[in-house]
């Protein structure tokens, strides 16, 4: 350790090895990004976790805030992934279908998000960031911290209940869950379907299940499917 003449400890330069690609960029390459220093500060203060990821195959550097991925040199937002549009981030899958932990897997985690297509909030396009940390460990802080800042965690949820009235939405509704339930299984969410047996079977199956059981109720139909739901939940006891 170096001293001034003050007798104060002297600040030393880090040193970064450019041959490890997982090391984030020198001080002097973040200088030099021709950002109003107090606008830096202000977004470093709400910085949960920086450093570098592979991201589909390419070495970047990333920063998370409680309202965004950043994906690009130095952290800026060359891909921005907004955390209110995630829903899910989960680790590496393994053959049967779960989360694997272990091994090189153990460092791999998938982000996936709804993001918003052209300003449209009922327009959204399935967006999947696959990344790869240093060692386990990161990409369980990583996890850890993507879950908590965007409040999904399908790990630990409850499963949704499914209603397919398979004559709703002009008979198109058991197509139209088919093409959604692809990006259930990506995000490991749980689910139970019921296909309706006829008018009234919604209504008295949810007005009468127990308690606690499921996260969310997903009507796939049309308007008297959604009728059907509503007013069974109305008239539960709880």
């Amino acid at each position: 350790m170096k001293y001034t003449r003050g007798g104060e400890p002297r600040p030393q330069q880090v040193k970064h090895d450019s041959s490890d690609p997982w090391l984030a960029g020198t001080p002097a390459d973040d200088a030099d990004s021709g950002d109003d220093p107090s606008d830096a500060a202000a977004a470093d203060a709400a910085v949960l976790l920086a450093g570098r990821l592979r991201v589909n195959g390419a070495m970047c550097e990333c920063r998370l805030t409680g309202h965004a991925l950043d994906i690009g040199p130095g952290g800026g937002a060359q891909q921005r992934i907004d955390t209110a549009e995630m829903c899910a981030v989960v680790y590496g899958e393994d053959k049967g279908g779960g989360e694997r932990r272990g091994g090189r897997r153990g460092r791999r985690f998938v982000v996936h998000a709804l993001c918003v297509v052209d300003g449209k909030p009922f327009a959204r396009l399935h967006t999947v960031i696959t990344c790869e940390a240093r060692c386990s460990a990161s990409a369980a802080e990583w996890v850890a911290l993507l879950r908590a800042a965007s409040g999904v965690d399908n790990s630990a949820r409850k499963p949704v209940l499914v209603f397919i009235n398979p004559f709703g939405g002009t008979g198109r509704a058991t197509d139209l869950f088919g093409a959604c339930e692809p990006l259930f299984k990506a995000t490991m969410l749980r689910y139970e379907v019921i296909p309706t047996a006829g008018p009234g079977h919604a209504f008295h199956h949810v007005r009468g299940m127990p308690p606690g059981v499921y996260s969310a109720v997903i009507a796939v139909g049309g308007d008297g499917l959604v009728s059907e739901l509503i007013n069974g939940i109305m008239q539960r006891p709880d």
